[in-house]
Order: structure tokens, then sequence, then C-alpha cells
């Protein structure tokens, strides 16, 4: 009983249920989940739907605060990507086709990554500090989004594109079930593998994981580039719920 308490997850899906209890409470039907054409519906699926770039948001700053860094850039880096996505959709001939979902997801991240390759450039090769940093990219990721749009709200109509966050995979949001995806893949190359314990090294302590024959700085830019990605995919997904 005493492991199970001290358990890192324990006391959070505690939380989790006094919270869906009150919600409960308050109204009965929130946990109710209907099928129809062997999709699922309710508040819950919902709320999955929803967790989605917010997992994409949590991995990548994960990577980054193990590095004992920080990225406050990853909302304006979410704007970035949905008005890259939505300005190219607008423009598209076919915007609805296959070719140009697909482009059109490949820009956001590719802006993102290079984005989130600038964050990294300037905290491990300049060596400035990563709140100073990711504050600046912050701003200037707001104002990129700006121009991108003209400061416009914009339009497009693109049934592939918001299939991503509003379709279903065996009854579930097609974006819950790409970001658990994500998740399980990075938890099992940071688990399995030399690398989490890379990443960790280097947060505790540069100096000595320099020593011990790994190189901070590739490490360092990586978590950066990783974070903007999965900042990116995030705005993927916010923008094509709405």
């Amino acid at each position: 009983m005493k492991a199970i308490v001290k358990n890192q997850y324990f006391w959070g899906i505690i939380a989790l249920l006094l919270l869906i209890m009150v919600d409960v409470i308050k109204d009965p039907s929130f946990v109710r989940i209907t099928v129809n054409n062997g999709n699922l519906y309710g508040s819950l699926i919902d709320i999955l739907r929803g967790s989605a770039p917010v997992l994409m948001i949590a991995i990548g700053m994960t990577l980054v605060i193990a590095t004992a860094g920080i990225d406050l850039s990853v909302g304006s880096l979410m704007a970035v990507s949905g008005a890259v996505s939505m300005e190219f959709l607008a423009s598209a001939a076919h915007s609805g086709s296959t070719g140009a979902v697909l482009t059109a997801l490949g820009l956001s991240l590719l802006v993102t990554v290079l984005l989130g390759a600038i964050n990294g450039l300037l905290v491990s090769v300049v060596g400035l500090q990563p709140f100073i940093t990711t504050l600046i990219m912050m701003m200037t990721g707001r104002g990129i989004a700006k121009v991108i749009t003209g400061g416009q709200n914009t339009s497009a109509r693109s049934d592939g594109f918001a299939w991503i966050s509003t379709g279903t995979v065996f009854g579930f949001p097609v974006a819950f079930v790409i970001a658990i995806a994500i998740v399980a893949l990075v938890a099992l190359v940071v688990r399995r593998s030399a690398l989490g314990m890379t990443i960790e090294s280097v947060g505790i302590n540069q100096r000595a994981s320099r020593m011990a024959g790994i190189k901070p700085l590739y490490i360092l830019f990586s978590v950066y580039v990783i974070s903007g990605l999965l900042a990116g995919m995030a705005g993927v997904f916010a923008t094509a719920n709405v």
C-alpha cells in the first residue's frame, strides 16, 4: 500500500476521479457515451479530442525541462502552424485533396521545426538562457502569425484536413489516437534507449555529462527542435478542430 501511495501517478489519478465525480453529481449525463454508426460520442470523448494538443505540448516540454530548460514559445508556434496551414488551404485550388492536406501539414511542421531550431541554436550554441530565448520567440511567433494572416481571420474548407481532428478511428478521435501513438513512441525511445538518460544527464550537470563523453550541444538543440515539431502538431490539431 505504501508503494502504491508513493507512486507518482497515484494522487493524479485520485484527483482526476474526484473531478469526474463532481461533474457527475452536477450532470449525471457527463459520463454517458453513446455509439452512432460505430463512433463514440459524449463529453468524455470530447475531452479526449481536446487533450490531443495539450499532450503534444506536454511531451515536447517534458524533454526541454529534462535538460533544465523551458520553452515559452509553444503557444506562438501553435499559432504559426495554424496560420500556415489555413493560408495554404485558403489559396489551394483543391483544398480537400489528399495532396493539399499533406502539403498543409508538412509546411506547418516544417516552419515550426525551423523556429524550434532557432531556439535550439540560441540556447546550445550562442549560450542564451532558455527563458530569454523562448520569450523572444514567443513574441516573434505572434508577429509571424499575424504577418502570415495579414491580421485577419482566415477561413478555408477542407474535409480532409478537418478529419485530422474531427475524424475517428475505431470510434475514437483521430487526434487523440495520433497523440497517444506519439506519446508511446517518445516514452519508448526515452525509457528503452540511452537517449532518456543522456537528456537527464545534460539537465543535471552539463559539465559532468560532457566529461562522460556526451555532447550537450546536440542534445539541447534536438529537444528544442522536437518541442517545435510537437507544438506545430498541436497547432494542426487545434486548427483542424475549428
